[in-house]
């Protein structure tokens, strides 16, 4: 009950002032990131590197500018025991582990997204600040929002821990690689179209190689875009009124977009996440 009574995000709609807050968080954040990796010489741990890391942590539990940020707090809320989204309970378990608290199940689901895209990056060798930079500005728009978040956390990680060179415990990180990268399917369904072409990582990449996963992404976003529209709104069938009828709005939303404009659309802004 003191965890439910913590303090909680309140806002149920977007408005102008949501709006501008957004903005500003995302300029604010973009100019202190850029700015951060700056120079010669870059430290993870200067004041601007930190302030960064706090900013982007700060924004992702305040997206306020996707209105899927309120249809997960009404779901939040309105979880009674673990069957939440009926198909991912493992969000259920979440919300429930934190008493309905929207605040804190945000900062356990992107909080612990974000967590695991930084190990990943440090275990591949990749510079985790500049990494983060890039990902901010070219990923926030769709990392803030999704659960999927998430489950590609949790596919990211498992990829890496195999693909690592490291020979130390070569077998167990391999085999815990695979343990994530098929746990990632019970934090979204999506998952089942993503981890069977992972076996393009394990490929040379050359120009054709290169050019199949260029034509191979969007074919995966469709799929997931509007294959799994309707999925979620069966998935409230006889459990949420209120909440399958919003689900009911989003299906039909993404299928009156099935035409080549709408794919366009979701190539645009999707194809670069999977890629």
């Amino acid at each position: 009950q003191e965890i439910k009574d913590m303090i909680d995000i309140t806002l149920t709609s977007i408005n102008t002032i949501a709006f501008l807050y957004c903005c500003f968080m995302f300029g604010t954040t973009s100019y202190i990131g850029f700015n951060s990796i700056k120079g010669k010489y870059v430290n993870d741990t200067n004041s601007k590197s930190i302030l960064f890391i706090l900013l982007f942590f700060i924004y992702l539990l305040t997206a306020f500018n996707n209105t899927d940020y309120f249809g997960y707090r009404d779901i939040v809320y309105a979880t009674n025991g673990h069957n939440i989204l009926h198909l991912d309970p493992w969000y259920g378990y979440i919300a429930e582990f934190v008493h309905n608290n929207y605040l804190l199940f945000r900062i356990v689901v992107w909080g612990g997204a974000l967590i695991l895209i930084i190990v990943s990056a440090k275990l591949y060798g990749i510079h985790s600040l500049h990494f983060l930079v890039l990902f901010f500005i070219a990923f926030e728009s769709i990392f803030n929002y999704g659960r999927a978040s998430l489950a590609m956390g949790v596919y990211y990680l498992g990829i890496i821990l195999i693909l690592t060179k490291e020979q130390k415990f070569k077998i167990v990180r391999t085999l815990l690689g695979i343990a994530l990268i098929i746990i990632s399917y019970q934090f979204h369904k999506s998952m089942a179209l993503l981890i069977p072409i992972s076996i393009f990582l394990f490929m040379p990449l050359n120009k054709r190689m290169l050019l199949l996963i260029l034509i191979a992404s969007p074919l995966l976003v469709l799929g997931i875009k509007y294959q799994f529209a309707g999925l979620l709104q069966s998935g409230f069938e006889g459990v949420d009124e209120e909440l399958g009828s919003t689900f009911s709005m989003y299906s039909q939303r993404e299928m009156a977009a099935s035409n080549w404009k709408g794919f366009l659309s979701s190539i645009i802004s999707y194809s670069r996440f999977y890629i």
